[in-house]
């Protein structure tokens, strides 16, 4: 599931922006109509499915471009949002590091960006 969920997300993105991002998937189904927090925001699932963060400047401090992904549970749909915000510390530890500047990485918890 983990290479289909890659594909639609990198589907959904520019050649550069694939290069140059890191991109996290968080697994845990999430229900239709459930409060979700995105960085500094919540939002509602508008579908059952799961959720991804696009860092897009990841040796960058903190507030700078990226993007979360909301994938319905089909691996059908993406509802794309624009953000300046990662997720909070306390958010992040289920997520998983699918790409790191275009490569699939050996360790999908080694959230270095260098």
């Amino acid at each position: 599931m983990k290479s289909k969920v890659l594909e639609k997300i990198k589907g959904n993105l520019s050649p550069e922006e694939i290069k140059k991002a890191m991109i996290f998937w968080q697994p845990e189904k999430l229900s239709a109509g459930q409060m979700i927090q995105l960085g500094n925001f919540s939002s509602k699932m508008p579908f059952n499915g799961t959720v991804a963060f696009i860092d897009l400047e990841p040796t960058a401090n903190w507030g700078h471009a990226c993007k979360y992904f909301l994938i319905d549970e089909n691996i059908e749909k993406i509802q794309k949002i624009d953000a300046q915000f990662p997720p909070f510390a306390d958010n992040n530890t289920n997520f998983l590091l699918l790409s790191r500047y275009g490569v699939i990485p050996s360790d999908e918890k080694n959230f270095n960006p260098f």
